[in-house]
């Protein structure tokens, strides 16, 4: 996964923290290297990542048509177990 958002991004410094492992993948100018560490502080986030989320959160709700709604599928397709790390759901994981 590093290698490819690395090249991808390579003009971004980003970390990507496997919770389950407990590994951490930072990169920036393009390497990038895998760090094993139990913690990880992100610090405060940044003023406009609350409205890049809620901007994500409008899109995909304007995209959502609700007669197409099928909560079985989606539970297959995207395990409620990631919810809480995906934007556009995480608050209605938070409601079940």
């Amino acid at each position: 996964v590093m290698g490819h958002f690395s090249r991808r991004f390579n003009s971004q410094r980003f970390a990507i923290y496997d919770e389950v492992h407990h590994v951490l993948g930072m990169s920036e100018h393009g390497r990038w290297q895998l760090v094993r560490t139990d913690c990880v502080d992100v610090g405060t986030r940044a003023r406009e990542e609350d409205e890049m989320q809620d901007s994500w959160k409008r899109f995909y709700q304007a995209l959502s048509i609700d007669e197409r709604y099928h909560p079985e599928l989606r539970r297959q397709f995207m395990p409620m177990r990631l919810w809480r790390n995906i934007t556009e759901v995480r608050d209605e994981a938070h409601s079940l």
